[in-house]
């Protein structure tokens, strides 16, 4: 009987501020295919759960992975798995002293593979503060929340497990769009009107359409469950 597919934690991320984001379209610089990114920078005290959660999860991988790892060839010492990298590190300022926030790092493949071969073409979702879905040109600075999956991997190379940050989508609160500044700099607070473009979904030809659910990712160099 096939092994029923991973159940990966879904969840949001504590409010903070967009780093380095690349949500309206992939980076390319490492990877042809390409990878939505964003970092999001919270003060320390808020980001105390969000960091409790990765942590709890992190250890599940590892046991997770432990129960799958094949017995080693009789005479050989079994190479102990250990903790992976976290999505997450203390920010310091340009003295190197720690500015009391953390930075959690999220990224989606902008393509994905499934073990059948398929390519799904991903996109992400982008909300405003009312929870209508929109278009926006989401830019650094930007106040947002992201709305992730806490998939596990594991990398044959360093026998380290852990679990990513897999951004879905992101809920705008305060834009910044690129080469601009957000409405709270110039003073603006919410008042009732405009709440945003509303989205229009556009269609692929080539691809299986892009779809909110969990997808098996292939990998070179880890695997993901």
């Amino acid at each position: 009987m096939a092994d029923e597919k991973q159940k990966y934690v879904r969840t949001k991320t504590p409010k903070g501020i967009a780093q380095y984001p690349w949500i309206n379209t992939p980076d390319t610089k490492f990877s042809a295919d390409g990878d939505f990114k964003c970092n999001l920078i919270v003060p320390a005290k808020e980001a105390k759960s969000f960091i409790k959660l990765i942590d709890e999860e992190a250890k599940k991988a590892v046991e997770s992975f432990k129960a799958k790892e094949k017995k080693p060839t009789k005479g050989k010492k079994p190479k102990p798995i250990v903790e992976g990298d976290k999505p997450y590190f203390e920010e310091l300022d340009d003295d190197g002293e720690p500015t009391g926030n953390i930075i959690f790092r999220t990224k989606q493949r902008a393509k994905i593979t499934t073990k059948k071969g398929d390519v799904i073409e991903k996109s992400i979702v982008i909300y405003d503060a009312k929870g209508k879905r929109i278009q926006a040109n989401v830019g650094g600075g930007s106040t947002v929340i992201l709305g992730v999956e806490l998939p596990h991997y594991f990398v044959p190379a360093s026998n380290a497990a852990g679990v990513s940050l897999r951004l879905q989508a992101v809920q705008v609160l305060d834009l910044v769009e690129f080469g601009g500044n957000s409405a709270s700099s110039y003073g603006f607070g919410e008042e009732d009107g405009y709440e945003g473009e509303a989205y229009k979904p556009s269609k692929s030809k080539n691809n299986k359409k892009d779809s909110d659910d969990s997808e098996d990712e292939s990998d070179e160099d880890e695997e993901v469950y």
